[in-house]
Parts: C-alpha cells; structure tokens; sequence
C-alpha cells in the first residue's frame, strides 16, 4: 500500500484500488459504471470502476487474467472502445 496525504494505492494482485478523500466528494454511495471504460494497461487487459461515498473517490483498475504490479501503473492506458 503506498500512502500520499489525501491519496491511498492498495494492490489486490488482480488489480488495485486509488482512494482520494476531500470533503467535497458526495457522501451519499455513487457507482461508476457506465459507460464501460476497458482496454490496455501496458500490455495487460484492464477495465476500471469508480464509486463515491463518504467523502472518498474509488477508482478500481482490474485485470482480466493478469496481475496488476506498481510498475503497471506507469505504463500507458489505451482504452478499447465498448
């Protein structure tokens, strides 16, 4: 898990999840979902999520088959139109 002040990245192995926290995000729980945001990190098939509640910004990277590592992240997105 690497920490930033307002900023948390916890890796699953299949994927990660980025948490923001800012007193201006809905407390209320808000998913993500649509449209379908899928494609290419790196060389990886990856397809992200996003939900909202409590003050937090989730955004969930997941591989389809894949493990996600840090060095991943680096590497450029290309999303595959869905």
């Amino acid at each position: 898990m690497t920490k930033m002040e307002n900023e948390t990245i916890e890796y699953s192995g299949a994927g990660y999840f980025l948490t923001m926290r800012n007193s201006l995000f809905s407390l209320t729980r808000l998913v993500f979902d649509n449209p379908r945001i899928e494609g290419k990190l790196g060389d990886i098939d990856v397809g992200y999520l996003a939900f909202m509640e409590n003050g937090e910004f989730m955004l969930e990277c997941y591989a389809y088959d894949n493990e996600i590592l840090p060095i991943h992240r680096q590497q450029g997105f290309v999303r595959v139109k869905t």
